[in-house]
């Protein structure tokens, strides 16, 4: 011990374990057991510590190939991805007044004609009940939506 008590070698073996903590990555500083990291000061200075996901072959596939097509590395290409502002949802531009109401005619003669063609088959029960499933099925979407 060359002269040093148990008390000097047991907060030496502490600064030893502090540096070994700060070299291999840990910041902070723990006064002992059971006490949690004090402060982050090199986390402060931008230092960027190794992170972990959860991705199965076929998908970090793909975010490879999406990366490398970007001209980034993987962890560039997720960080700016993940942090990128979150964009508005698109809105179609609505069709020309003039195209609803021709597409509007077309699909009410191909009603009309296949009511027609169901009528003269004898079959006109069987377009009601067609229309009246039709109806309850958009009733259904509006009512979801």
């Amino acid at each position: 011990m060359d002269g040093m008590g148990w008390s000097q070698v047991a907060e030496g073996h502490h600064v030893g374990l502090e540096k070994r903590r700060m070299n291999n990555g840990w910041s902070g500083s723990e006064t002992g057991r059971g006490k949690g990291i004090v402060s982050d000061s090199k986390n402060a200075k931008g230092r960027k510590k190794p992170r972990s996901i959860m991705a199965d072959d076929s998908q970090w596939r793909l975010i490879a190939n999406r990366a490398r097509a970007a001209g980034l590395s993987i962890s560039q290409f997720v960080i700016e991805r993940a942090l990128e502002p979150a964009r508005p949802p698109v809105e179609a531009d609505p069709l020309p007044v003039a195209v609803q109401r021709s597409a509007a005619v077309d699909l009410r003669t191909l009603v009309l004609a296949e009511r027609l063609r169901f009528e003269k088959a004898g079959a006109g029960a069987a377009w009601r009940r067609l229309v009246e499933e039709a109806e309850a099925s958009v009733a259904a979407d509006e009512a979801q939506a």
